[in-house]
């Protein structure tokens, strides 16, 4: 399975290089190397969780994978929640326990957040994190926005890079790692 993960990671990778023209002096399989040397630390116990739905993020099913966006003050956090509606169609997958959707969103403008939230389509929850834990628990996730969407097993280790919402190569792949559990 080790196998598997890292030969999907590498044609990742790859992809990724091919689609960005910005592939010069290697900076993607870097970011990729990067990504892959460690583990995927999500510190719930340091997010706010938030929800327009109700729940209790303590309720939270441990799912072979984990669909993590993670939006930071390299994108315009407010911008991309207005679009994470996107992924509504996907949380099929999380009703059948496949994958559970982690959003992310460090932002010290709480309220700002919450506000774009509230005025979005997303009909998940999101965490807030407003001291950077995230950032700071995994050094190792690339500041290239492009790596701030990936799937985590239970291990926590990265098995895809990408967005498979905007991607049909990304979205072939989570297809096949989701349906091989």
């Amino acid at each position: 399975m080790k196998v598997t993960i890292h030969i999907v990671a590498t044609i990742v990778g790859a992809f990724l290089c091919y689609l960005t023209e910005s592939c010069k002096n290697n900076k993607i399989e870097e970011n990729m190397s990067q990504m892959l040397s460690d583990t995927i630390t999500i510190p719930y116990d340091s997010l706010l969780y938030y929800s327009k739905y109700g729940g209790d993020p303590n309720d939270r099913f441990h799912a072979p994978y984990q669909m993590v966006v993670f939006l930071d003050s390299m994108n315009c956090s407010k911008c991309t929640i207005k679009m994470l509606f996107e992924w509504n169609e996907l949380f099929k997958l999380e009703k059948e326990r496949r994958v559970e959707f982690v959003y992310i969103v460090s932002s010290k403008d709480t309220l700002g957040i919450i506000e774009a939230y509230n005025n979005s389509a997303l009909k998940h929850g999101i965490h807030l994190d407003t001291c950077g834990v995230f950032k700071s628990r995994n050094p190792h996730v690339p500041s290239d926005v492009i790596f701030h969407t990936f799937m985590i097993d239970k291990n926590h280790q990265v098995v895809l890079v990408g967005n498979p919402i905007r991607s049909p190569q990304i979205r072939n792949l989570f297809n096949i790692i989701i349906n091989n559990q």
